[in-house]
């Protein structure tokens, strides 16, 4: 009875894993260096082309940020800012803004007669610097105490703001114990009647 040759025939013994995963670590170590980190190289482009532009935009709306931030906190455009000072620097004083509004008519039988007031009545006279029509004049005064600024020259004006003792003010017009000043607090303009005896000229 011939009997097989020896090897042949036999079940294969059990395969050898370790060997296998060994070649597998051998198989990624062998990739060349340069092919894995090309996707993080391209993220790193794009952020630092995002700085860049982020840098860029940050240089040209620096300059205007605070225009925006002083209109958007005051909810008013820099036109209306300046409207509020527009009846302080008026020419008139305020009776006769005041007259402008309700004027008054003689009560007259004839509407159609003109009659021109008497050359001798003038009433009463205004030196220039009590009158708070005159051109503006500015001058440099400091504030002595705490000064509250008013709509009028009046006591009983409304109030539109303060100034603190020791800041430097300008008079912009003067109307007898009254000062027209105006000063330039923390980029916004202040400006209001006060009491000439609360200012020191300069």
């Amino acid at each position: 009875m011939d009997h097989p040759p020896a090897g042949q025939g036999a079940s294969p013994g059990p395969r050898d894993v370790r060997a296998e995963h060994a070649g597998t670590r051998l198989a990624a170590r062998a990739e060349p260096p340069g092919a894995a980190p090309a996707l993080p190289r391209a993220r790193r482009l794009d952020r630092l082309t995002g700085l860049v532009l982020l840098a860029a935009a940050a240089v040209v709306l620096l300059p205007a940020a605070p225009v925006v931030f002083r209109a958007v906190a005051g909810d008013r455009s820099p036109m209306q800012s300046a409207g509020r000072f527009a009846h302080l620097l008026d020419g008139r004083s305020p009776a006769d803004r005041r007259a402008q509004v309700h004027p008054r008519f003689p009560f007259d039988d004839d509407p159609g007669s003109d009659e021109r007031p008497s050359p001798h009545d003038d009433g009463p006279a205004f030196d220039d610097e009590d009158d708070p029509g005159g051109p503006a004049r500015l001058q440099a005064g400091i504030a002595s105490r705490g000064i509250t600024l008013l709509d009028e020259p009046r006591a009983d004006g409304a109030r539109v703001g303060a100034i603190a003792a020791g800041e430097i003010v300008m008079i912009v017009r003067e109307s007898g114990a009254w000062a027209l000043v105006m000063k330039n607090g923390g980029g916004e303009l202040l400006m209001g009647w006060a009491r000439r005896s609360e200012i020191a000229i300069r």
